[in-house]
């Protein structure tokens, strides 16, 4: 229950922010708007198409030298690390491992 409130939550503020790009380089934003399954729209990548997987698609954008606009907190990087885990047989991250992780792409 409290995961699909977490979700809705971070549904809704993303929909009002309505778009994520990775700082001002559009070939970056389209590339991994396409990378976490969103539909790139101009120099955009709508929030609420990819609003589950917003930790990854800030991880795409600093690998590839950007900032993302559409920082995950810890808790929407935590549902979407404990899922890509559990789907792979593994145990979540630690909270120092989690931190560490969101951490990476906020620099």
């Amino acid at each position: 229950m409290k995961l699909s409130a977490a979700i809705t939550a971070i549904a809704a503020f993303f929909s009002a922010t309505e778009a994520c790009k990775c700082g001002s380089n559009v070939d970056a934003t389209r590339a991994c708007c396409r990378s976490v399954g969103g539909n790139p729209t101009n120099d955009d990548c709508p929030a609420s198409g990819i609003s589950e997987r917003l930790s990854n698609f800030a991880s795409c954008c600093n690998s590839l030298g950007a900032r993302s606009d559409c920082r995950c907190p810890v808790g929407c990087a935590r549902v979407e690390t404990d899922a890509q885990r559990l789907a792979a047989g593994q145990d979540p991250l630690t909270d120092e491992e989690l931190a560490a992780y969101v951490n990476s792409y906020q620099d």
